[in-house]
């Protein structure tokens, strides 16, 4: 009873007070939260998911340092110029300037700062905050030119939202002589972001160390340890109605996953194997795709295997020189099939795109081509694997692309490490007609044979490599 009595006289004061001091449950900040808010390092980065609090921690940065008094740090006395970037300055500040405002201390604001709810806070006829200590907060927006990022040295700063990585250095800047603190606050998603992972934590798995040293990172999960103010039903229902391709940010905070700019925005870290994981496969089919390039280079095969429940991609192997079908066979054989124990026999299904009929000038497809110089390779009349276009109508390319997402989510669909072209292209083709699109291609005309809702069956068979 004392606890609720505390809270419910803390409820009357000051919202930025409520924060500080009552419990979790009556507004005040989580533990998570209150980690972020004490720590004293001089770069700080809350990456966490959607409606977890993170944007109202950096709030209360906000307010705290422009009061010049920080329950938990030393920070610069008022008067004090801080900066704030935001994704989007025209759309965003309006957005940002709701969560300052919830948790304002009252009769802080200059006589000439004004609040309005579709335009933000605005001072002397700028986006912005002027305090009555005669502290100011400066906004900025990463669709601003980088010359509108220009301003005097600063005492703070904060980054709400992934920014563009042209804008990310200009806007530090400001605050290189003074040392000022920093904070970002994000959820990974709507820009891509690798840049930044490179910048903060770097990437452990390769061994590759952070950029710049000495940030301090915490990452949140959308669960009642973050979130202590929301009943569960109201977390399980959010997560429910998450999009699959959202979810790994939305709702764990992580690096990877749906991006506007990419096509493949699934895949991740976690979709990459080695030997070892590829050892313990028991292979129930194998398939073979193929795109097709006139420009040497372009053309790409690859090899894939199925177990039943996902799909591996386990080797890629492009010509490096103008070859003719019979040539192109040997070395495809030589090269990619037989490192894994495969022959053309032991394909049960076949790939390859038609769009290049003709390639050299003949009536007959490079499909046909391939598969009579498979046959003349094997002494058969026929090939066992014939080469099948794959369906390129209408949406083809993107309705692919979210099967491969989908399963990169799911645990469905996985590459070897070796094959680095692919790796490349899931990791940065945004949809242009490039060198990237015909990875992509190849890959999904065989991978989407298993990944779509058809199921298959074949013989089981175990690689030897």
């Amino acid at each position: 009873m004392r606890a609720l009595a505390r809270a419910a006289q803390s409820r009357s004061r000051s919202p930025l007070w409520v924060y500080t001091h009552a419990w979790p449950a009556w507004g005040g900040m989580s533990p998570p939260q209150r980690a972020f808010h004490t720590s004293q390092e001089r770069k700080r980065f809350l990456r966490w998911p959607n409606q977890t609090g993170k944007t109202r921690s950096g709030a209360a940065e906000a307010w705290w340092h422009a009061l010049g008094d920080h329950p938990f740090r030393d920070v610069a006395p008022a008067p004090n110029i801080g900066s704030i970037l935001c994704a989007d300055l025209k759309n965003g500040w309006s957005k940002l300037s709701q969560k300052l405002r919830e948790i304002q201390p009252p009769g802080i604001l200059h006589p000439e700062c004004s609040y309005d709810e579709a335009r933000g806070y605005y001072f002397r006829g700028k986006r912005g905050i002027g305090l009555i200590n005669q502290s100011l907060i400066q906004a900025f927006g990463s669709e601003q030119p980088l010359t509108a990022l220009a301003s005097d040295t600063v005492d703070w700063q904060w980054i709400d939202e992934p920014p563009k990585r042209s804008h990310w250095g200009e806007f530090r800047r400001s605050g290189y002589a003074k040392r000022a603190p920093i904070w970002v606050t994000l959820t990974p998603i709507g820009r891509p972001v690798e840049w930044l992972r490179d910048i903060v934590t770097g990437n452990p798995q390769k061994g590759h160390p952070p950029l710049e040293p000495d940030w301090f990172e915490l990452v949140g999960k959308l669960d009642r340890e973050h979130c202590p103010h929301r009943s569960q039903q109201s977390i399980d229902e959010q997560i429910a109605e998450t999009d699959a391709l959202d979810r790994a940010q939305r709702i764990e905070g992580r690096w990877e996953g749906f991006s506007i700019s990419r096509r493949v925005p699934g895949f991740s870290e976690e979709n990459i194997i080695g030997d070892e994981e590829v050892d313990d496969l028991i292979i129930e089919e194998i398939g073979w795709g193929v795109d097709w390039g006139e420009i040497v280079g372009n053309t790409i095969h690859f090899i894939v295997g199925w177990t039943g429940s996902a799909v591996y991609v386990l080797g890629e192997w492009s010509p490096s020189d103008r070859m003719t079908e019979a040539e192109e066979c040997r070395a495809l054989r030589a090269e990619l099939l037989l490192p894994w124990g495969v022959d053309f026999d032991q394909i049960s299904v076949a790939r390859g795109d038609s769009n290049s009929a003709g390639r050299r000038g003949v009536a007959s497809t490079v499909n046909q081509l391939m598969d009579r110089a498979v046959a003349r390779e094997l002494g058969r009349s026929r090939s066992p694997c014939p080469l099948r276009p794959p369906y390129k109508g209408p949406g083809s390319v993107k309705a692919r692309a979210r099967i491969l997402s989908s399963a990169c989510i799911e645990g469905r669909l996985y590459v070897h490490q070796d094959c680095q072209r692919l790796i490349h292209t899931f990791r940065h083709w945004m949809g242009e007609n490039n060198d990237l699109k015909h990875p992509f291609d190849a890959a999904g005309y065989i991978c989407e044979h298993w990944l779509s809702p058809v199921t298959r069956s074949g013989a089981p068979y175990t690689l030897v490599k």
